[in-house]
């Protein structure tokens, strides 16, 4: 190792400071009041020495020598500051000799940890006050003590319990301590119905960087996209208000204590991608706190982490994402439902209240839409109109479980398989499994559980 390199890792003045701190140290010890009095100098003392450093002097070095029972010596190589010094540790709860120590340590001084200081042009000597000028003379009487051994092992400053490895370079992140999930008194569903996905991997460390407002980070469908010859917005935009509402019920009104919010959709476009729409939904709400300013504690990640988010990975049409997040709901909280609120496009609002609802026999009186629909034109709202007539609501009205040939063609176009109604009914009552199996039984579970019973 070239012995005249410089040190730059370290400010100088703070290099100063641990030297002046023991000298200082060493010269007040036998005067408690007079260390209180000006043991606040110090650090100014240090910086003003940072640029004019004057050579040490017998006394100095006599009076830095002395600091017995501080954890360690100070040592001058040389004569002068200038020319280098030894740094062991005045005390070991000082990090600026850790941090010096720790690098010599790097450097592969098993023996003898020096750091050597830049050249530096000798200065005037500041002026001493009078006490300085006696408890120096005073502290060259004192007798040198030994050396400290060098310190190995962890390092003094070093909390191994919050992170730190024995070295005190490497975070490690402490385990978090989740929650217990906790549903007492929630009895509400807030469905929000998956219409796209949202791609960027949420894995990966550029995540923060692709925006959900960016219709490029959305598979979505043609008719979804933006058109630039007519001006019409992409749809990813309602997509991203849908989630905020559900969010929202969770946190403001009167809902916001006693209900689980569902993304609900299954991997639709498993040509593009095996994510699920209801977990890009989720991934999507996270994206919404970072463009947000959240950087940590994410209302949406906190929310999950409570259970207060659920995600229901299956369905392929409205109808199963209404019948499985009531599944989802009994299966994670134990009852089926009180009420249901679905989020959606407004103009869906006739399908779910007037065919899906008394399709499985659930109350009309306890369930709600809440519609947020695509900005539109009046031509194009015309045509969403008229196509959610004939495409959304007539083959729902002729087929209303879904389980004739044009619906059930839809549904295997988007990814369904048969075998998992099987795994939807695990554990559920036998009028659900065969409700999965597209057969109405007359003694549905959440009949006796939503409605008020007539004396």
């Amino acid at each position: 190792m070239d012995d005249t390199a410089p040190s730059s890792a370290m400010p100088r003045w703070q290099i100063h400071y641990c030297l002046v701190q023991v000298q200082e140290f060493s010269m007040m010890a036998d005067d408690q009041d007079t260390r209180h009095k000006t043991g606040y100098t110090t650090i100014e003392h240090a910086k003003n020495r940072a640029h004019q450093v004057e050579p040490a002097s017998p006394q100095a070095k006599a009076a830095a020598a002395s600091t017995t029972g501080r954890g360690g010596v100070v040592d001058f190589a040389a004569g002068s500051f200038s020319s280098g010094l030894t740094v062991l540790s005045h005390t070991r709860s000082c990090p600026s000799c850790c941090y010096i120590r720790r690098q010599l340590i790097d450097l592969g001084h098993p023996e003898k940890e020096s750091v050597l200081m830049a050249p530096a042009t000798p200065a005037q000597v500041l002026p001493k006050s009078k006490y300085h000028q006696s408890v120096v003379s005073a502290a060259t009487e004192r007798s040198v003590p030994p050396a400290a051994p060098p310190l190995r092992g962890p390092l003094p400053h070093a909390d191994t319990s919050r992170g730190l490895d024995e070295a005190g370079k490497t975070f490690i992140h402490p385990n978090h301590v989740i929650p217990p999930k906790n549903y007492a008194g929630v009895d509400n569903l807030v469905i929000v119905c998956c219409h796209a996905i949202f791609h960027p991997d949420v894995d990966s460390s550029s995540f923060p960087l692709h925006s959900p407002y960016d219709e490029r980070n959305w598979h979505l469908a043609p008719f979804q996209r933006s058109n630039p010859a007519t001006r019409k917005p992409g749809e990813h935009e309602t997509f991203l208000s849908h989630i905020s509402a559900g969010c929202s019920a969770l946190t403001t009104g009167s809902w916001a204590t006693n209900s689980v919010l569902v993304f609900s959709g299954g991997a639709t476009k498993q040509s593009l991608t095996s994510l699920t729409e209801a977990r890009s939904y989720y991934n999507a709400a996270l994206a919404l706190d970072l463009s947000r300013g959240y950087q940590s504690g994410f209302p949406t990640k906190t929310l999950y982490d409570a259970g207060r988010i659920l995600l229901e990975e299956s369905a392929t049409d409205s109808y199963q994402n209404l019948l499985f997040s009531i599944l989802l709901f009994r299966q994670t909280v134990g009852s089926y439902p009180k009420d249901i609120r679905i989020i959606t496009h407004a103009f869906k609002a006739k399908r779910f209240l007037e065919l899906h609802a008394p399709a499985i026999c659930w109350p009309s009186d306890y369930i709600r839409v809440q519609g947020i629909d695509p900005v539109m034109s009046s031509e194009e709202l015309v045509d969403t109109v008229q196509g959610e007539s004939r495409y959304g609501q007539d083959p729902w009205r002729e087929d209303p479980l879904g389980t004739g040939e044009i619906l059930s063609q839809k549904r295997k176009a988007r990814g369904w398989e048969d075998k998992t109604d099987a795994e939807l009914g695990k554990g559920l009552e036998d009028s659900i499994r065969q409700l999965l199996n597209g057969k109405v039984h007359k003694n549905l579970p959440w009949r006796d559980a939503v409605t008020p019973s007539v004396e």
